[in-house]
């Protein structure tokens, strides 16, 4: 029997739109896209990871963010977005998550440094970006250790 990759490979053509969707960070077209896939392939094996991959990128959709869900929000990269993201895209996974991290260190910018989120500062964040100068910027901001009050 010979396969009409028309009739039998739309599981594929769906899945690539929704792919293209995620590679341009679009979550109209990334939502759209995941519920045509849905529709005609129900059991389609990325399904999660592309949702996962939409609820991600949705909820750093906010302008500004308190110290609380930007933990989370970093949280969540790590523990979920990372690896689906890995699963989809393999290799050019740390350049989809540039973006991601930007735009996370652009909510965390007016949040003072802490020793105890030192990872959810925006410098930290802007060089997970590889945003250098960015992070040089929010980095130079952080007062000296001696002007910090130690607790007693």
């Amino acid at each position: 029997m010979q396969l009409d990759l028309f009739l039998h490979g739309a599981d594929v053509a769906f899945r690539n739109e929704v792919i293209a969707a995620i590679n341009n960070h679009d979550l109209i077209a990334m939502r759209t896209a995941i519920d045509q896939l849905r529709a005609h392939w129900t059991q389609d094996e990325r399904l999660p990871d592309f949702d996962a991959l939409y609820q991600a990128l949705r909820a750093l959709d906010q302008p500004e963010l308190a110290t609380a869900s930007i933990t989370c929000q970093l949280q969540h990269i790590e523990t979920q977005l990372q690896p689906a993201i890995q699963r989809v895209v393999g290799t050019k996974a740390a350049r989809w998550l540039a973006p991601v991290y930007n735009k996370l260190a652009l909510a965390a910018q007016n949040h003072p440094f802490s020793r105890n989120t030192a990872q959810t500062h925006a410098g930290s964040l802007f060089l997970r970006a590889n945003a250098l100068t960015e992070a040089r910027i929010a980095i130079s901001s952080i007062p000296s250790w001696r002007q910090l009050p130690e607790p007693l």
